[in-house]
């Protein structure tokens, strides 16, 4: 199961591996990404909107982890989602598109509300349909990536195989290594 609020906050992991920059900062790449959303991402955004966004992702991290580590979720950071909300207009059309009738949202003020709005009703979904406690961080510290644990008795531990692997391989190497000190 996907959540967009979860997928975003799996952004930041990009800082650290694979392209080690910031995908929020990268025209491309943030439209590739909203439009995988099918969020229709039409203008760059400014550096003031980034900076929103990039705040936004700090707060669902701390959110998210602190729940993941069994820890009190600070209230306050509850009140600081329900603020962004709270200062958004939106209202909805419907339309015919395709050959069927859709209901789009569309924004009365800045468009990057729409994203933040997108992102944190996926988070109030989560939250709302008890799927908190399903969301789980890859154990592999040098990933850490978010991922919704569809486990029998949630107990998975990588968000895929790859990691699951090298964490595996791991193991088995300082086994190997434990044992062959013990020889010496």
């Amino acid at each position: 199961m996907k959540y967009l609020c979860i997928e975003f906050i799996n952004t930041e992991w990009y800082n650290f591996h694979e392209m080690f920059k910031e995908p929020l900062k990268d025209e491309k790449l943030i439209l590739d990404f909203f439009n995988s959303w099918n969020i229709d991402f039409k203008k760059p955004l400014q550096n003031n909107q980034i900076e929103i966004l990039l705040d936004l992702r700090d707060l669902l991290k701390k959110i998210i982890y602190s729940n993941c580590k069994n820890e009190k979720i600070d209230l306050n950071d509850f009140r600081l989602i329900n603020n962004y909300m709270a200062s958004y207009e939106f209202k909805k059309n419907i339309v015919f598109e395709n050959g069927e009738y859709n209901i789009i949202e569309v924004l009365t003020n800045s468009y990057v509300n729409l994203v933040v709005y997108k992102i944190i009703s996926s988070f109030f979904d989560l939250v709302s349909e008890n799927k908190l406690s399903r969301i789980n961080y890859c154990k592999n510290p040098d990933c850490n990536w978010l991922f919704y644990d569809e486990s029998k008795n949630k107990t998975r531990k990588w968000c895929d195989n790859t990691c699951a692997s090298l964490m595996k391989v791991r193991k088995y190497r300082n086994k190997l290594k434990s044992s062959n000190n013990h020889l010496l």
